[in-house]
C-alpha cells in the first residue's frame, strides 16, 4: 500500500446494482496506465449486497465510516491515504477510458499544476427523469468541477484542509472555489474523464438546500477575495 503512485476514494452506501462498475473502472484505468493504486471504500453502514461485492475485491479497503455525511467520508478515507495523488469516483460513478493516463500525464509533465479535470457526462442510473434538475439529464456533459473528475496532489489538503462537514451538499464546491482562491487554476482537459450516475433522490435533486448551501459558499467566496485584497 505504501508503494501506491494513487489513492483512490470510493464513497458508498447501498450501492449494490453500480459498486462494481466504479471499481472496475478504476482498476481497468490504473492497469491500462500501469500505475499501482490504492483504492479507499469508505460506507456508511451499507445493509444490501455492497460488502458482500467488496469481499470480493483483494485490492480494495474497505473503512467503516465513523461519523455522517459525503464531506465526513472523503476525510476519513483522507486520512488513510499514502500516494502522492488522489483520485475519487463516488459508487455511482464510473471513470471514462482513458481519462487517469490522460490525467496523470498533465500532472506528470507541469509539476507545478496542484491538480487536473476534465469533462463529466451524467449516466441515468433510475431510468427515470422525474424530479432530476436540467442541468442533470443523461448524456449532458459539463466541465468538470467535482472531484470525481479531478486527480490532486496530496500535500493539497495540507494547504486548503479537508472538506466542510457542516455542508451537506456543497462541499465539494466549497472546497474547490477555497482551492481555486488559494493555489489559483487547476489544469483542465477537453476529454470526458468521468461517467456520472445521476438518480433520483440523491444529494444533488435536494434543491432548496443546494441553493442555500452555494449562498453561503458565494459569500465566502467574496469574504476570502476581500481578505486576500487587505
Amino acid at each position: 500500500m505504501n508503494c501506491a503512485d494513487l489513492a483512490v476514494i470510493v464513497a458508498c452506501r447501498n450501492n449494490a446494482s453500480t459498486i462494481r462498475d466504479a471499481l472496475d473502472s478504476v482498476l481497468s484505468e490504473a492497469r491500462s496506465a500501469a500505475l499501482n493504486v490504492e483504492i479507499l471504500v469508505i460506507d456508511k453502514q451499507s445493509t444490501d449486497k455492497t460488502t458482500d461485492i467488496l469481499n470480493e475485491y483483494y485490492d480494495v479497503t474497505l473503512i467503516q465510516q465513523a461519523g455522517q455525511g459525503l464531506a465526513n467520508a472523503r476525510n476519513e478515507a483522507i486520512s488513510c491515504v499514502t500516494a502522492p495523488i488522489v483520485g475519487f469516483c463516488d459508487a455511482d460513478d464510473a471513470w471514462a477510458s482513458g481519462s487517469l493516463d490522460s490525467r496523470m500525464q498533465i500532472l506528470q509533465s507541469s509539476p507545478q499544476s496542484w491538480a487536473v479535470t476534465g469533462r463529466v457526462r451524467f449516466v441515468d442510473r433510475t431510468h427515470s427523469t422525474s424530479g432530476l434538475p436540467p442541468r442533470r439529464q443523461a448524456q449532458v456533459e459539463h466541465p468538470g468541477f467535482t472531484p470525481g473528475a479531478m486527480l490532486l496532489r496530496q500535500s493539497v489538503f495540507n494547504d486548503v484542509g479537508y472538506f466542510d462537514e457542516d455542508l451537506h451538499i456543497g462541499s465539494d464546491s466549497d472546497w474547490i472555489v477555497k482551492a481555486i482562491q488559494l493555489l489559483g487554476p487547476l489544469a483542465q482537459i477537453n476529454d470526458v474523464v468521468l461517467n456520472k450516475g445521476i438518480r433520483f433522490g440523491s444529494l444533488s435533486t435536494n434543491t432548496e438546500t443546494y441553493r442555500r448551501e452555494m449562498m453561503l459558499i458565494a459569500r465566502r467566496f467574496v469574504l476570502r477575495a476581500k481578505n486576500n485584497h487587505k
